[in-house]
């Protein structure tokens, strides 16, 4: 996924941040890049299972340790779903690509945020993602309880989500 994906994210990153998407390049292959699979397949959809991963560059698997702290990069592919979960880390993106659709509960509207412009999530706060035609590139940050699960939680409108091409 991310040999698929993260040379398209970095070429819509480098006409603004051409330094920044030349560094993350360079060191994309030595990173640890893995998929998050705590989620019940079922419950979080196979579009999502097969195509995010994410690199801790700070963290306690990471090449910088620090204790119950995560710091890395994220990357999902274009046009897929983030279902609505929530989970104790409190969780900063800042992303590197857009547009990208969020929502923050279940059931709610979706806002379309570009790329560049931060979401907080509090601890436990629902939200989601729909990811544009540019594949989703972010820093995350996750700055306490980082080895407590997230939880998918059910909405009804998954499917037409799924469907829908921002």
């Amino acid at each position: 996924m991310v040999d698929a994906q993260l040379g398209h994210a970095l070429a819509a990153l480098a006409p603004t941040h051409l330094a920044l998407a030349a560094a993350i390049a360079g060191a994309s292959p030595a990173l640890n890049w893995i998929t998050y699979d705590s989620y019940p397949p079922d419950q979080i959809g196979a579009a999502f299972r097969n195509a995010h991963a994410f690199a801790s560059l700070i963290g306690t698997q990471a090449p910088y340790f620090a204790a119950d702290f995560d710091f890395g990069l994220f990357l999902v592919a274009p046009h897929v779903l983030y279902r609505d979960h929530c989970h104790a880390a409190p969780e900063l993106y800042a992303p590197l690509t857009g547009p990208h659709g969020w929502r923050f509960g279940v059931d709610r509207p979706l806002v379309l945020k570009p790329a560049h412009d931060p979401v907080w999530n509090d601890p436990f706060r629902p939200h989601l993602t729909k990811v544009g035609p540019t594949p989703f590139l972010a820093f995350f940050g996750w700055t306490r309880d980082v080895n407590e699960p997230a939880s998918v939680l059910p909405a009804t409108d998954w499917p037409a989500l799924e469907a829908l091409i921002l």
